[in-house]
């Protein structure tokens, strides 16, 4: 795996610490960096140029960016706006790849100018990876843990993948430059991309009231438009044969405490609890059989990392037999491997010492 880091003006004793912690958690992650000054890039010009050419590549074969900033009055340093403006040319890409963005003022305005970059990155079609935001009131010796931590979190969104979701932003940039965000629209029902002829807007009307020319939009075609449009809303809002409700009505039910979450976890989601990649020596294998449906699945852990494939196989480190219900609630850290043992919630074949790491390396999220 290969990451892009991206530096602007990373000249001060804080961030050249923050730069070698990140650089050190992912040499023990074994993810290979390559590290971009972009004080060196020439200014945008507005078109594409080859020294930028050369960048683009770089964050193509990547599997995400870093991009690690110092602040100057609540904004990124300049060299970091420079890049967001030559990513225009070329915001292709990027497309769903995650950027996680570090910054560091020595006055204020360190929370602003992450959330800039994350917003930058996801209107060019990026996806919001986390961010850092220090001070020069931050002790760094105190925060690494935490570094550290958010570092590792954005690894196992780079490693698992993440959903890309539109941002409405995203769609108003996608119909100014007439791209196409929907691939087709109700009959009727103007998309973001369509043209719209500015005469409508100001109509001509006759003394009498009525409309001169025949072409524009008549007032019963426009309330139909209105009523398409609000159907169309009502349909995508209603889940299954649930009735719309206005949202003057509406009311949200909180989930109750011990609501059955069984269905919501699967024996293939086991992995995205996975925190044990710094813990080489945990090598095994463990067999899922559940008991109220016909999953059947492996996990595998080994050299720090967690994958999971299905059906059985021979000879496991453990074979661990439960109800999605117990496995949900292991997971949710409600109970743990070994007390579900002790209380008979599951059957266990094999080596039972294994119960107590795999309640170490697992976590709720």
């Amino acid at each position: 795996m290969k990451i892009v880091l991206l530096l602007a003006n990373c000249t001060s004793l804080i961030l050249q610490q923050i730069r070698q912690i990140t650089k050190n958690v992912f040499d023990e992650l074994e993810v290979n960096i390559e590290v971009i000054e972009l004080e060196r890039l020439q200014y945008y010009q507005g078109e594409k140029s080859w020294q930028f050419e050369n960048i683009a590549k770089s964050i193509k074969e990547s599997k995400g960016v870093v991009a690690i900033s110092h602040v100057h009055i609540a904004g990124m340093h300049s060299s970091m706006q420079n890049f967001f403006e030559h990513l225009v040319e070329w915001e292709e890409v990027i497309a769903d790849k995650p950027l996680f963005a570090i910054t560091y003022s020595g006055f204020m305005g360190e929370k602003q100018a992450a959330n800039k970059m994350i917003e930058a990155w996801e209107l060019l079609g990026g996806i919001d990876g986390g961010n850092i935001a220090l001070n020069r009131c931050t002790v760094i010796e105190d925060v690494q843990p935490s570094i550290e931590k958010s570092i590792e979190a954005f690894y196992r969104i780079m490693r698992q993948g993440r959903a890309y979701i539109m941002s409405s932003e995203r769609q108003c940039y996608l119909s100014l430059k007439g791209s196409k965000v929907q691939p087709e629209a109700k009959k009727g029902i103007p998309t973001p991309d369509t043209q719209i002829d500015t005469k409508l807007l100001v109509e001509p009307v006759s003394e009498q009231g009525h409309k001169e020319d025949k072409s524009y939009f008549d007032l019963s075609t426009k309330e139909q438009n209105i009523q398409e449009l609000t159907q169309l809303l009502k349909t995508q809002m209603q889940r299954n044969d649930e009735e719309f409700v206005h949202m003057s009505q509406a009311t949200y039910n909180y989930p109750r405490k011990n609501a059955d979450t069984s269905s919501k976890v699967k024996l293939h989601h086991i992995p995205h609890y996975f925190i044990g990649q710094h813990n080489r020596d945990i090598n095994m294998v463990i067999q899922y059989l559940m008991t109220d449906s016909a999953d059947k699945g492996v996990i595998i852990i080994r050299d720090g990392d967690c994958t999971y494939q299905e059906g059985i196989i021979e000879s496991p480190t453990i074979e661990i037999t439960m109800s999605q219900e117990i496995l949900s609630q292991i997971l949710s850290k409600q109970v743990t491997y070994q007390k579900a043992f002790m209380i008979g919630k599951l059957k266990v074949r094999g080596n039972f010492a294994v119960l107590s790491k795999l309640d170490q390396v697992f976590k709720a999220m």
